[in-house]
């Protein structure tokens, strides 16, 4: 592989401090969420170097955004109960 092709594969790949700007997540939850691979795996190019790949982040961004609200074929759940209402002549 040429310098530039190193180069250009290490410019596709974030620091953990870069994913949790970019997602928002604690700390905590990045690593919840990898240990319930539930998020893209982190990869070590070097050890003691951490790094996940943009792409892999992107489309775990966009999945999320795709199950948002604004998908009409979301699940809706049951909502509330009803409030029992009580006569007054029963107080």
């Amino acid at each position: 592989m040429s310098e530039d092709g190193a180069q250009d594969q290490l410019q596709e790949m974030l620091t953990e401090p870069e994913v949790l700007a970019k997602t928002k997540l604690s700390r905590t939850t990045l690593h919840r969420l990898e240990k319930a691979r539930k998020f893209p795996r982190a990869v070590y190019p070097a050890p003691n170097t951490k790094r996940y790949f943009r792409c892999e982040i992107v489309a775990w961004q966009r999945a999320l955004y795709e199950h948002d609200e604004r998908n009409p074929n979301r699940g809706r759940g049951q909502g509330r109960r009803p409030r029992q209402r009580v006569s007054p002549s029963a107080t």
